[in-house]
């Protein structure tokens, strides 16, 4: 629960939004890119080197993991993410749009792979299987 840990300690000071924090729900299911002004909370880069947060950086595909799938999204912004998401980071092998929209369509796929107790998650391994049709040039 690193995310809850570091809200926790970060709600105690004024948090700078230098660096966004995304979270599921400023994803937006019919879309694959994000809307900025909707992400409510942030860490300034001193911050994230505080509490040890991994900055996504641009171009990288964001998958939601954890209770509802398929939604996707491009980041066009460096940003952390919370445990609820999982990161592709860029690559000259892959398009993020082609990624986004492959994870978008592995909806039932990423179902039958989660696990559940209470809610349904995909592990890390879980989210690296999703099927990615190969295109060759």
């Amino acid at each position: 629960m690193l995310f809850l840990n570091i809200l926790a300690q970060v709600s105690k000071s004024v948090v700078y939004e230098e660096i966004p924090w995304l979270t599921t729900p400023d994803l937006d299911d019919d879309s694959i890119f994000i809307d900025y002004s909707n992400i409510k909370n942030g860490l300034s880069l001193q911050q994230t080197k505080q509490y040890k947060a991994k900055v996504i950086p641009i171009d990288s595909v964001i998958m939601t993991c954890v209770g509802k799938f398929g939604v996707s999204a491009i980041i066009t912004k460096e940003l952390v993410i919370n445990q609820q998401l999982h990161a592709f980071l860029p690559s000259q092998h892959f398009l993020p749009k082609f990624i986004a929209y492959c994870i978008k369509n592995q909806k039932s796929y990423c179902e039958t792979k989660a696990t559940s107790t209470t809610i349904a998650y995909l592990n890390k391994t879980n989210c690296n299987s999703i099927p990615i049709p190969h295109i060759s040039a």
